[in-house]
């Protein structure tokens, strides 16, 4: 817990930081402050690389400086935004990063970018993206940067007397810190995209400060799926076989009844629709492939990666023949799922309870 503003003493110093000390100027040059603290002794600065340090005064030691100090201190972290979706189609997409910056006092750093002119302030960010992480740890093969972005700050009382006057805060949570970035290069199907986000100065030029102690504790990866059209398709071997003869037999569909074996591997529908239409035909392979006439039912299995994998017979009775293939149409109704078609959204058709078994006929 945090000290407060008033009966700030030796005794209890200590007991905050872990000190036996009664010394002023031990308390406030000890090791291992939280530099974190929006308050805090010593003075805010960067290494060479731009890592937070905390410098101890050497001189004007205050134990007011403690006021309002908090060693438990959160540093700044970043919220998953988990998988972000686009498509079908394109080769970008936008996102949001969210990072909260908790008590990280900027302003008390003598170069911080903020921009103090509006109202309210803000502080500017840069974002680097990259497209391996070894890219990102040289920090060369650069694919996008985005810069400087603004990000709104909260006006804050300064504490009177204490050696750090700061009138303007970052907001402490996730929502008050977006770091909005459009148009990212996306590649097709799934990518991971590499961030390094760091404080810059107004220009977006130059890194001033890393998000803590460490280059990385401004890396963030960004994993992106281009979303797929749903389709429907041709399902498993029926596990019928009519005699001795049959290795297998199975559905197969198309556009068209004709050619009667010609098929596809999978048929585009519309999101958001919930119509369908196509051609189905019992096939197997007897020496060679073989198109069959019997009757049977017809399943369809939908699997989307949300709302999970759901069937139900859609046909029944259908007299598949050995010259072409049956037209099998209908529009989505009763499934608990939902009714109409969704983003990467898998049809799979089997045909089932196969009897009056007729006849086949070689395919072409």
């Amino acid at each position: 817990m945090a000290l407060g503003d008033t009966n700030i003493n030796t005794t209890n110093v200590g007991s905050e930081i872990g000190s036996s000390s009664h010394a002023v100027s031990e308390l406030v040059g000890a090791s291992g402050l939280n530099k974190y603290s929006r308050y805090s002794p010593g003075t805010l600065g960067v290494d060479g690389s731009k890592n937070i340090t905390l410098i101890p005064p050497t001189s004007n030691y205050k134990l007011g400086d403690f006021r309002r100090y908090d060693h438990s201190a959160v540093a700044p972290h970043w919220w998953d935004i988990g998988t972000q979706y686009w498509g079908p189609g394109g080769s970008t997409a936008n996102i949001i990063l969210q990072i909260a910056m908790e008590t990280l006092n900027l302003q008390a750093f003598s170069s911080n970018g903020i921009d103090t002119g509006t109202s309210p302030a803000h502080y500017h960010v840069r974002v680097n993206i990259y497209t391996s992480s070894s890219d990102r740890a040289s920090e060369s093969g650069t694919v996008q940067s985005f810069y400087p972005i603004g990000v709104n700050m909260v006006s804050h009382t300064p504490l009177t007397g204490h050696t750090r006057q700061v009138s303007w805060v970052m907001n402490t949570g996730y929502s008050g810190n977006q770091i909005p970035c459009d148009d990212v290069n996306v590649s097709s199907g799934d990518c991971i995209r590499y961030c390094d986000v760091f404080f810059c100065d107004s220009t977006g030029a130059n890194r001033i400060i890393n998000f803590g102690t460490s280059v990385s504790a401004g890396y963030f990866d960004v994993s992106f799926h281009e979303r797929q059209s749903p389709k429907i398709q041709g399902g498993a071997n029926t596990g019928w076989v009519p005699d001795g003869a049959w290795t297998v037999t199975y559905p197969r569909i198309n556009t068209t009844s004709t050619p009667k074996c010609s098929y596809s591997s999978g048929i585009n529908l519309t999101f958001g629709g919930s119509s369908y239409s196509f051609y189905l035909g019992l096939q197997g392979i007897r020496s060679t492939e073989q198109i069959i006439q019997a009757t049977g039912d017809v399943r369809m299995t939908r699997t989307d990666p949300i709302y999970g994998t759901e069937n139900k017979l859609i046909s029944t009775g259908v007299n598949f023949v050995t010259t072409g293939k049956i037209n099998i149409a209908g529009t989505l109704s009763g499934w608990s799922k939902g009714n109409t078609w969704f983003y990467d959204e898998v049809a799979s058709i089997t045909i089932e309870n196969i009897t009056s078994y007729v006849t086949y006929a070689s395919c072409p």
